[in-house]
C-alpha cells in the first residue's frame, strides 16, 4: 500500500524529533561552555583594570544592571556609571580618588548554567568633603546570560545591607543602602593615640553589618609570655627599644595581639574572677614588626642572653583569614570574651566556621592605641575561620 509510506516516514520523523533536539543541545553545549569561560576571563580583566575598557562584547545591548543604590539599562549607561565610579569620567574625577575594585573569587554551578557570581571589594575616596572619607564595599555580582552566553542582567548584592542568616543574599529597600553609604561619609571621632604609624596591612573581604573579614599577610611578630599585661608590654617595649643585637629600635606594627586559650568559666565567674584580679592563665603577647612581601628585613634577635633572651622569641606568623569585630569599652576579662562569643554566633549564622584547630587559642585581643593615651579606645576581638573558601 504505496499511500501508507509518507505516513511511515512522517511516524519515524517524529519518533526521531525529541532524539534530533537532545543532539543539537549536545552540540550547542560545548561551544556555551566555552563562551561562558570568556565570559569569565573578559570579567576577571575588567575587574583588574577597573573596566579600563568595558569589553562590550561580553553584554547584551539592553544589559541590565541592578544594586541596592540604582538600576541601569543598557551598555552605555553601565560604562558612564563604573567610569564615574573609577574616577576616569570628568564628574568622577571631580568626586572620587584612590578607586579600586578587587575580585576575590568567581563560582558557578556548571558550566552550561545561565549564572555565574563574583565575589569582590570596592573601596573610593569621596573627594568633595573636607574630610575625604574612605568608603569601602564588599559583597556578590550574580549574572545572569543568554543562551548566546552573553550578560543580560547584572545583580549586586552589599554584605553590609543584603547578607541573610546563613550566607544569603537578599534585595533590600534603598534607604537602607542608602544609609550605609552615608554612615562611611560621617566624619570621624578623635579616638586615642595609636602606639605605632604602621598598621599591620591586610586586605578587607567582607564589611557585614556587625564585623568584618579580612586576609592578613605572612609575617614575623615578636612573642612573649606573661601573666600581667602589663610584663608583656614592658618586655616587647625593651626588645623594641634597643634590647636586641642590633642594639636599635624597632618600629613594630599595630595591633599587639594577645592570643586567648578556651575558657570555660560562666560571664558571673569572670566578672568576680576579674574583680578579684584573678589570673586564670599565662597568655601570648605578639608584636608585629615584618611584612615580607612589603620589604621589610629580618627583625633581630633579643640580646643579653640570659633570663630576657628566654622571655622573648620571633615567630613566623602564616598569612590567615580572620573575622573582626571592633569594640571601644575597657579591655577587661568578661568584655573581651562577651565579644569573642558574640563574634563566633555572628559567624555561625552567617555560614562561617571558626578554627578550632588550636586548643591553645579561641580568639585573639587587638590593641592599637598606646598605654595610658586619652579618647576612645579602638580594640578588636579576632577569630580565625577555618574555612576561606568564599574568598
Amino acid at each position: 500500500m504505496p499511500v501508507c509510506l509518507p505516513v511511515l516516514l512522517l511516524v519515524l520523523l517524529l519518533l526521531a524529533a525529541p532524539t534530533v533536539a537532545l543532539s543539537m543541545q549536545q552540540l550547542r553545549a560545548p561551544a556555551f561552555a566555552e563562551a561562558k569561560a570568556e565570559v569569565v576571563a573578559g570579567l576577571t580583566r575588567e575587574y583588574a583594570s577597573f573596566f579600563q575598557p568595558l569589553e562590550d562584547n561580553l553584554y547584551s545591548p539592553d544589559v541590565t544592571f541592578l544594586d541596592p543604590l540604582i538600576n541601569l539599562v543598557g551598555v552605555d549607561a553601565y560604562r558612564a556609571n563604573v567610569e564615574m565610579l573609577g574616577g576616569t569620567s570628568a564628574f568622577g574625577r571631580a568626586l572620587f580618588d584612590e578607586s579600586a575594585l578587587t575580585l576575590h573569587s568567581t563560582s558557578t554551578d556548571t558550566a552550561e548554567s545561565r549564572s555565574l557570581t563574583t565575589r569582590w571589594t570596592l573601596q573610593f575616596r569621596f573627594r568633595l568633603l573636607p574630610w575625604q572619607p574612605l568608603a569601602q564595599f564588599t559583597g556578590i555580582s550574580q549574572y545572569t546570560l543568554d543562551d548566546n552566553a552573553k550578560i543580560v542582567q547584572q545583580q549586586d548584592f552589599w554584605d553590609s545591607v543584603n547578607l541573610q542568616p546563613g550566607g544569603t543574599y537578599s534585595p533590600v529597600p534603598k534607604f537602607a543602602a542608602l544609609a550605609d553609604f552615608v554612615k562611611q561619609l560621617a566624619p570621624r571621632s578623635q579616638g586615642a593615640l595609636q602606639a605605632s604609624d604602621r598598621e599591620l596591612p591586610y586586605q578587607l573581604l567582607r564589611r557585614a553589618a556587625s564585623y568584618e573579614v579580612r586576609r592578613y599577610p605572612e609575617h614575623v611578630a615578636a612573642s612573649t609570655q606573661y601573666w600581667q599585661r602589663i610584663d608583656g608590654f614592658s618586655a616587647l617595649g625593651a626588645y623594641t627599644n634597643g634590647a636586641n643585637e642590633a642594639d636599635e629600635e624597632l618600629r613594630p606594627y599595630v595591633p599587639s595581639l594577645v592570643s586567648a586559650r578556651p575558657d570555660g568559666r560562666s560571664l558571673e565567674q569572670l566578672k568576680e574572677d576579674s574583680y578579684r584580679g584573678v589570673v586564670a592563665e599565662q597568655r601570648t603577647m605578639r608584636w608585629p614588626l615584618s611584612v615580607p612581601i612589603l620589604g621589610d628585613a629580618t627583625p633581630p634577635r633579643p640580646s643579653g642572653g640570659g633570663a630576657f633572651a628566654e622571655y622573648i622569641s620571633l615567630e613566623f606568623q602564616t598569612s590567615r583569614v580572620v573575622a573582626i569585630l571592633p569594640f571601644s569599652e575597657p579591655t577587661t576579662e568578661p568584655t573581651v570574651r562577651g565579644y569573642a562569643n558574640l563574634l563566633r554566633k555572628l559567624l555561625l549564622a552567617d555560614g562561617l566556621a571558626p578554627d578550632e584547630t588550636d586548643p591553645e587559642q579561641a580568639f585573639r585581643l587587638a590593641q592599637f592605641d598606646a598605654l595610658n593615651s586619652l579618647g576612645a579606645r579602638r580594640s578588636e576581638v579576632w577569630i580565625d575561620l577555618a574555612d576561606a573558601g568564599l574568598w
